[in-house]
């Protein structure tokens, strides 16, 4: 369902969430997702409940149309949500080159906005689009940081483009993923003869 997956509306069965939720005693409502399936809506619904809200932000898909908050897929982005900056970007990352790419971002944004509401899948109509994808994308931003008390970046680039955002610095909080300091010093002391300490690390299987 196209109006789902861009957030216009809840997903099927949104009620039996609503009910569960309604059950539940007062306290903190906190979402590790930013989904079509867990989203703004629940959020929405966490805060008219009299919940208080936290919202944890994992990945640059939550900011980026692109999802790799890579410009045209080489340079390391900023991630300020910027309309035309960003359809180039994510119609480039659709096959176009980067020229067209920028000039589709430029339309006027009333046929923009029309191509967008078309729902069309017409690789042209979709291109046309971008620009209020990119300004849909903006405006969800905004929407999920007014439903949320405090929202969680787990690393400094993600704090910093949510910043770039306009998300209060009172509403933000940076909480790093790593480990205790002393984790390494015990380690180290048991690492054996060798005197080497070794690390293993698997992150996302994304290139």
């Amino acid at each position: 369902d196209l109006a789902v997956t861009r957030g216009e509306r809840p997903h099927r069965n949104f009620d039996a969430f609503c009910a569960w939720l309604q059950q539940q005693p007062r306290g903190i409502y906190h979402q590790h997702s930013w989904t079509s399936s867990c989203g703004s809506h629940h959020i929405s619904a966490a805060k008219a409940l009299g919940f208080k809200t936290v919202l944890t932000i994992h990945v640059p898909t939550n900011i980026c149309l692109r999802g790799t908050l890579m410009e045209f897929g080489s340079d390391p982005c900023d991630g300020r949500v910027v309309e035309a900056r960003c359809a180039a970007c994510w119609s480039h990352g659709r096959g176009l080159s980067r020229r067209a790419a920028r000039a589709l971002s430029h339309v006027p944004e009333a046929l923009s906005r029309a191509a967008y509401r078309s729902g069309s899948k017409y690789p042209f109509l979709t291109a046309l689009g971008a620009r209020e994808l990119a300004a849909t994308k903006r405006q969800q931003i905004t929407a999920m940081a007014a439903g949320t008390d405090r929202m969680v970046a787990v690393c400094g680039w993600l704090a910093d483009a949510l910043r770039r955002n306009g998300i209060a610095e009172d509403k933000l909080v940076l909480s790093r993923q790593g480990i205790d300091r002393s984790f390494s010093a015990k380690a180290t002391s048991k690492s054996g003869r060798t005197g080497k300490f070794r690390l293993g690390f698997l992150g996302r299987c994304d290139p």
